[in-house]
């Protein structure tokens, strides 16, 4: 009797280590999105922003180890990837520094996770610096890929917006 408990006792401990896990896996994958969507970087090698389609490819190339392809979809639908590289070039923004990623709400359920994130960081020029703060909402399904499955940006409380109506017209 004694060994069965050790056993079920054992296979409990190992159950919640591999949920945490899972978990763990899926923030660092939202964490390496959000830096790559805000990093200056990212849009160096970018050069067809006048091309739709080649944008689209390009952005594709950048962010295919993150997303899904529905989640990839729904991200250019949405312009976010064109917004990003539109407000700092328009800008002349040349880092991305004092990141934070915060995680400010976690939901499981039976098929998903729900993440949401504030992210607060400092997009600099030459001579000055905008301090920005975007709101993310993230989906990732419990296949054990850790990939996301959904993403969105708050547009009523994200910097990001804010910046790109100006340089946009």
């Amino acid at each position: 009797m004694r060994n069965f408990t050790k056993i079920l006792l054992l296979m409990g401990i190992s159950l919640l280590l591999l949920t945490g896990c899972s978990s763990t896996k899926e923030e660092k994958n939202i964490d390496n999105f959000i830096n790559e969507l805000i990093s200056t970087k990212t849009y160096e090698n970018i050069t067809s922003s006048d091309d739709p389609e080649k944008f689209v490819d390009e952005s594709k190339e950048i962010f295919k180890d993150y997303l899904t392809e529905d989640a990839f979809d729904t991200l250019m639908a949405n312009r976010i990837p064109y917004i990003y590289y539109t407000v700092i070039n328009k800008n002349g923004i040349t880092d991305t520094t004092d990141i934070k990623i915060v995680k400010t709400k976690e939901t499981k359920n039976d098929t998903y996770t729900h993440y949401e994130y504030e992210v607060s960081y400092k997009l600099e020029t030459s001579d000055d610096s905008l301090e920005m703060t975007d709101n993310m909402i993230f989906k990732v399904m419990k296949d054990n890929s850790s990939i996301i499955s959904e993403v969105n940006l708050s547009d009523k409380t994200s910097s990001i917006f804010t910046e790109y109506k100006p340089v946009s017209q």
